[in-house]
């Protein structure tokens, strides 16, 4: 069995457990999948103002080079193209360094270090 069909048969047990409903394997499941997987997967509208811990966990697991600033409310990061980021990961506003205009949700943020 491949990958995508293993995928496929635990959409269908995952489909079958929620019917019941059970989610205690789902639970278990997901505790497994990183946070901003986790994060990724909910609409932009629903996405919650991540914690330091969780940009933390996101820098170290994609091995980016950052710096903790003002207490963990200031983050500096620096891209895989070299370009440097100032995120303040409690409002989730983050901007280019050379930027005077800040962006909005980290989940942006994301998709912008992983599009570099």
């Amino acid at each position: 069995m491949n990958k995508q069909d293993l995928i496929t048969k635990v959409i269908k047990q995952i489909k079958t457990d929620l019917a019941v409903p059970d989610t205690e394997a789902l639970h278990e499941l997901l505790t497994y999948v990183p946070t901003h997987n986790l994060i990724g997967y909910l609409p932009e509208e629903e996405t919650p103002i991540i914690v330091d811990l969780n940009l933390i966990e996101y820098l170290q697991t994609n091995k980016f080079d950052y710096k903790e600033f003002n207490s963990d409310m200031h983050v500096v990061v620096i891209g895989k193209d070299f370009q440097t980021y100032d995120i303040y990961p409690t409002t989730g506003k983050w901007k280019v360094r050379t930027a005077t205009d800040w962006n909005k949700g980290l989940k942006n943020f994301y998709r912008e270090l992983e599009n570099k």
